[in-house]
């Protein structure tokens, strides 16, 4: 099997100081100092590499039969077994009970609550929340969650996470860890997870010195969360702004922590194999309170960290709470607006688009329409024109037979150029290949009289006649015809 990895962006240590250009984050850094996670934000102690490599490539998982769920390891040739109960009392999490899991539909509500658009998905993206909770997703993603990786995005588990952190609500994080280092026992991408997490559990030294020295959150952080953000900031909702001004939770940190690692092992400075950042800035322990603004270090007085007792609470403080509470409804609905304009926006441009292409088309089926109708047109009037050709037809053959000599003493045997010299073909009667007949009309021989005769295979039409009436005849085609319907008339 492959060496196990650290990652180094998983289980980072907190960072909830004020710097100086910090104060747009004061409300979710007081929210965090008071909260029931802070001591597993913070926790920053010697970690033994050794302890750490020996659990995870060891671990197992103890046998239903024996007893509640548990993983079991051996460091250093010693047994060691741990449960969710060891995680949520070494940790300080008092989260027994809490919740684990919502429904979807809840789900959705609260992340819309936050001011987070879902789109009916569950996969949740930190970058379309505004800066401060940008910053508390940023710092449960790289300090508390089992991610090793694309930090970025985030499942239900932590959405679920954030909504009971938003409302009031205790999230079971001890339910949440250890759930995360049994599947990471049997993960074909296992690696060292929650380094500092099992160092504080455990709370041993090992054998062997050489340590592993965590990454940390730092005031870079702040600058970072406002990056590529456009819209209106989203503030914490009431119940988050109560808790931190009451300070519900800050004695936690002030809790009694794993036994110390005794001071007689040196502090060695990390290998060169070992990472190392290089942006750290000084951090507190857990027994002393941050960094206030302009100050240093200081212990914190036994004050601080009490809740104020109930029923005390000034009526300026109701106000501000009060106010807080219609500023968080406000913000919510403004980015509820915004996020509406910006889909409309997006509707009217694909809408815009369809109706473009609409157009397009239809007149692109206009114009084919008319080039069809042109044809039409055409193939009528040649159809037309066939027509009167046809009529012509005719009025060709009567004329061809009238045009004739009728010649008594054309004896039986004269030549075709006879025939050919006596006919007479006007210019302005169509002679295009289409009015050829469809039967020839050449003179035939009576073999009594001895006389060539011509017989017209048709009579002159009405419309040939008004034809002639017209003009397009000469008036000595037009006598022809009029000697050979008389003709007609006598036989």
């Amino acid at each position: 099997m492959a060496a196990l990895r650290y990652r180094d962006e998983h289980n980072k240590v907190g960072y909830l100081q004020k710097p100086k250009g910090s104060d747009d984050y004061h409300q979710v850094l007081d929210f965090l100092r008071a909260s029931h996670i802070r001591y597993a934000l913070t926790n920053d102690l010697i970690i033994f590499d050794s302890l750490v490599k020996q659990f995870w490539s060891t671990a197992t998982l103890r046998s239903p039969e024996l007893g509640p769920p548990a993983i079991l390891a051996t460091i250093d040739e010693t047994p060691y077994t741990i449960t969710e109960d060891s995680v949520r009392s070494q940790l300080q999490l008092a989260d027994d009970g809490g919740i684990d899991d919502l429904p979807i539909a809840d789900i959705y509500s609260g992340m819309d609550n936050l001011g987070y658009v879902t789109e009916g998905k569950l996969t949740f993206y930190k970058n379309k929340f505004s800066p401060q909770w940008r910053f508390l997703v940023h710092t449960i993603l790289h300090c508390l969650s089992t991610k090793s990786g694309s930090w970025d995005q985030f499942g239900s588990s932590l959405a679920v996470a954030l909504i009971c952190l938003s409302d009031g609500r205790k999230f079971n994080w001890s339910s949440y860890i250890f759930k995360g280092m049994v599947s990471n026992i049997g993960n074909a991408k296992k690696f060292l997870m929650y380094p500092r997490f099992l160092q504080t559990i455990l709370g041993i030294e090992t054998s062997v010195a050489r340590q592993y020295h965590v990454f940390k959150l730092s005031s870079k952080l702040f600058a970072n969360m406002k990056l590529n953000f456009e819209g209106q900031p989203m503030p914490l909702l009431a119940a988050m702004l109560s808790q931190a001004q009451a300070g519900e939770g800050a004695g936690v940190a002030a809790q009694a922590v794993p036994p110390p690692i005794p001071e007689t092992i040196p502090e060695t400075r990390p290998e060169p194999d070992q990472p190392q950042d290089t942006d750290d800035e000084p951090f507190t322990s857990t027994n002393v309170e941050d960094e206030p603004l302009g100050g240093s270090f200081h212990a914190s007085p036994p004050s601080s960290t009490q809740a104020p007792p109930a029923g005390h609470t000034s009526g300026a403080a109701e106000d501000l709470i009060t106010l807080t509470a219609l500023s968080s409804v406000v913000s919510t609905l403004v980015q509820k607006v915004n996020s509406l304009e910006t889909e409309l926006k997006a509707h009217k441009k694909l809408f815009k688009d369809v109706v473009g292409k609409l157009v397009k088309k239809v007149k692109a089926m206009e114009v084919t329409l008319k080039t069809k109708k042109r044809k039409v047109v055409v193939s009528d009037s040649d159809q037309e024109e066939g027509g009167e050709q046809a009529v012509d037809l005719d009025a060709l053959i009567a004329l061809a037979n009238a045009a004739v000599t009728i010649d008594s003493n054309i004896p039986p045997g004269g030549t075709s150029n006879t025939l050919a010299a006596s006919s007479y073909i006007p210019t302005d009667v169509p002679t295009s290949g289409d009015f050829a007949p469809a039967h020839s009309t050449s003179p035939s021989r009576d073999p009594f009289k001895g006389k060539g005769v011509a017989k017209p295979s048709s009579p002159v039409s009405e419309r040939t006649k008004k034809q002639l009436a017209d003009g397009r005849l000469s008036e000595i085609e037009a006598a022809r015809l009029e000697a050979l319907e008389r003709e007609r008339s006598k036989k």
